[in-house]
């Protein structure tokens, strides 16, 4: 081969790709060639500089989607393959939306960089992985990414959730929660003893309650240790500890440790079994605070799914002292708010059923704008159902009646049910009439 024949190879022969013939036929004139040796070394100085450049601009990508989702207040990133095609999506306020455009080419070195600084095996292509950037700094405030890698048959997908840790430890009076109701949580959170539970759906925003409630009696007098599945947000001045299933450190056998450290308030993440809730019974009726989590639709139905899990009914009765419900609900843009009139059967489904020839209740929604990027809502809020024991409650509780009977008797002690608390912020035009039949249809 001659020196110019050699030259238009040495790309291809540094990267692998000559049969076996013509590699041998390259590495016999480099033998004797001192000059295309030094060709071939100039060559993988080129390739070595590709590389970097190309990890600096799928870095530089990814920071971009960060700054894009962080700009818009996401709470989660989706990265996808859509048949022969990819997309990225962004949840914001809860509602999936398209994300960057991002080509296909870029998507295996993004999902590669998303291990990468999660901490991941890059190799590992068919197993679901977890990671996590515990600290991301964007424009001055921290953030976490949770980071879920999992295979598909037409490649791998990431799921990036985005933890503000600015914005999980705000006061209960950000949280969207009538005087009087903020008024009851608060005489719940200063309780020495007893249970609180908080319910709902994934995502309705129960830990930012509980966290709030944390954040309002946290102080040098109170000893507080959570359990958490994981951890989300590193408190200070609480003891926190995560889960390890394969470690034998479950929900149950941290409470039960628990019990030996002198605490004064317990977080547990979920009651999820029996154990679990035997274990929380256990530390509110030997004086302890515990605040905790339940899945369930509504406050009333907390008590009876105690119930059917295992627990006694007296048990249940003496150690719980009050259910919140909730759910999030968005809030109509205040820059483009304008009065409609809502659909006809979310009205009724509501409650709404005007006399014939009265005048149409007002409501609004936003109309859409830059600010709210033309979806007429632009943040989120609580709607809540707060259920207190009483003597009448507990009662029932004891007695196994229906759950109709129990939410009868805590709708006549003055709870406020989801339906009305998120009517009534509909009335205020704080949301729409849709968001509250979409958030409590299930409810």
């Amino acid at each position: 081969m001659t020196c110019e024949e050699v030259r238009d190879e040495l790309v291809a022969y540094a990267r692998g790709e000559l049969s076996p013939e013509r590699k041998a036929k390259v590495e016999e004139h480099l033998v004797r060639c001192a000059g295309c040796s030094k060709e071939l070394e100039g060559a993988r100085r080129v390739m070595a500089l590709a590389q970097v450049a190309d990890e600096l601009s799928t870095a530089r990508l990814a920071n971009q989607l960060f700054a894009a989702a962080l700009t818009s207040g996401a709470s989660d990133i989706h990265l996808e393959r859509v048949g022969a095609d990819v997309r990225t999506r962004l949840r914001i306020d809860g509602v999936l939306r398209e994300g960057p455009v991002i080509t296909k080419d870029q998507y295996d070195p993004l999902v590669a960089r998303m291990k990468l600084l999660g901490g991941m095996n890059l190799a590992e292509r068919g197993v679901p992985q977890d990671g996590r950037i515990p600290y991301y700094n964007y424009e001055g405030k921290d953030y976490d990414f949770r980071i879920a890698v999992y295979p598909t048959i037409v490649g791998e997908g990431v799921v990036i959730r985005i933890l503000d840790h600015s914005s999980v430890m705000i006061g209960l009076e950000r949280l969207g929660l009538l005087p009087e109701m903020l008024e009851q949580i608060e005489a719940q959170a200063a309780r020495p003893r007893g249970i609180f539970l908080v319910v709902g759906p994934t995502g309705c925003g129960k830990t930012t309650t509980l966290y709030s409630m944390l954040k309002r009696i946290n102080s040098p007098e109170r000893k507080i240790q959570t359990i958490e599945d994981p951890v989300e947000y590193q408190l200070p001045g609480v003891n926190q500890l995560t889960v390890n299933q394969r470690a034998g450190l479950t929900f149950a056998t941290a409470l039960r440790a628990f019990m030996r450290h002198d605490p004064d308030v317990l977080l547990v993440g979920a009651i999820r079994d029996l154990e679990v809730a035997e274990g929380c019974a256990s530390a509110a009726l030997t004086g302890h605070l515990v605040l905790t989590v339940l899945h369930t639709n509504d406050a009333p139905s907390a008590l009876t799914r105690l119930v059917d899990m295992g627990l006694e009914p007296f048990v249940v009765a003496a150690s719980v002292n009050a259910v919140l419900a909730q759910r999030l609900v968005r809030k109509v843009c205040a820059e483009c708010k304008t009065e409609y009139a809502p659909p006809p059967e979310a009205l009724a489904y509501l409650g709404v059923n005007p006399e014939p020839g009265a005048p149409p209740a007002t409501f609004y929604r936003g109309a859409g704008c830059e600010k709210c990027r033309h979806t007429g809502y632009r943040g989120r809020t609580g709607i809540y159902e707060l259920l207190v024991m009483d003597e009448r409650i507990k009662d029932l509780v004891v007695r196994r009646a229906p759950l109709c009977e129990i939410r009868e008797a805590a709708r006549a002690a003055g709870m406020r049910s989801l339906k009305e608390d998120g009517l009534g912020k509909a009335r205020e035009g704080i949301t729409t009439v849709e968001e509250v039949f979409r958030a409590v249809a299930q409810a």
